[in-house]
């Protein structure tokens, strides 16, 4: 009886440390290992900027992200096409250029000179932080929604 407990157990250890590599995530500089796309992304938004590494999130449950860390402390996370998903750039701020226009005009119109500390994109629409903590909210389409506090 003790022999079948200890099997089990010993079976469901092996089984359980041998799927852990299956979500286990990977930090490299190897930026063949990072999509194209989300290269040319970096270059192109951040040009004084380059990436200095990024973590592969690998997961059973979801397809791989990435999350890449730039020279100017500014941090990028891509889906698994190398899309752009989230921005942080605390100190050189989130290029206005990479928004919708209507975005950035309203930015531009309502908080001209303000810093863009972050932007996500999410299914029901866009976030962006500004340097001075506000939270603004956009529709997919990028019409001003409100502010999050």
């Amino acid at each position: 009886m003790i022999k079948n407990i200890l099997k089990t157990i010993a079976l469901t250890a092996a089984i359980f440390f041998s799927h852990t590599q299956l979500w286990a995530d990977e930090i490299t500089t190897d930026l063949s290992k990072l999509p194209k796309a989300a290269q040319e992304f970096a270059l192109k938004a951040f040009p004084n900027a380059k990436i200095v590494g990024f973590e592969i999130d690998k997961s059973l449950l979801k397809p791989v992200e990435y999350d890449a860390t730039l020279s100017d402390g500014s941090r990028i996370e891509f889906d698994s096409n190398g899309t752009w998903t989230d921005i942080e750039s605390k100190f050189t701020g989130v290029p206005a250029s990479i928004l919708p226009s209507g975005i950035a005009a309203y930015i531009e119109s309502n908080y001209k000179g303000q810093k863009i500390k972050s932007v996500s994109k999410e299914s029901r629409g866009w976030e962006v932080e500004l340097a001075n903590d506000l939270e603004l909210k956009f529709d997919i389409s990028g019409n001003f929604i409100g502010i999050d506090n």
